[in-house]
């Protein structure tokens, strides 16, 4: 009997620190449109690359901490990303409203990114409510 109890511990506590890592791995999904909550969660990792997808004019009058501007209406627009971004490397993309964004999302996979997300509502909905 005392050989069980620290057994029955280990299989207990072994499977919870299993299922521990499985959630926190999958808390966010790889791909896709994200709300303001989850986008923010995102881009506090600082293991992400933030990228502004709007002009440099929009980019000026207001963007998110930290994120570089790639403009998705520049005809170098890949070019940009490739030399800018790295591509196994997540990256959260936003714009005014989340049009352009889940274009370049489209782009982004095409070009073989793995783990991209769209912030839903875009830049407008980054500022409509308080952090």
């Amino acid at each position: 009997m005392k050989k069980i109890i620290p057994l029955i511990a280990f299989v207990v506590i072994t499977l919870t620190a299993c299922q521990y890592k499985l959630s926190s791995v999958t808390k966010f999904p790889p791909t896709g449109l994200v709300k303001k909550e989850v986008f923010r969660e995102v881009i506090n990792l600082n293991k992400v690359q933030l990228v502004d997808v709007r002009t440099p004019e929009e980019f000026l009058t207001g963007h998110i901490e930290n994120a570089k501007n790639i403009n998705f209406n520049d005809s170098n627009f890949k070019q940009v990303i490739s030399s800018t971004l790295i591509k196994n490397k997540p990256v959260a993309l936003y714009c005014r409203s989340g049009r352009r964004s889940a274009s370049a999302l489209a782009v982004l996979k095409e070009m073989g990114f793995t783990t991209i997300y769209d912030l839903e509502g875009g830049f407008l909905n980054w500022q409509s409510t308080p952090k």
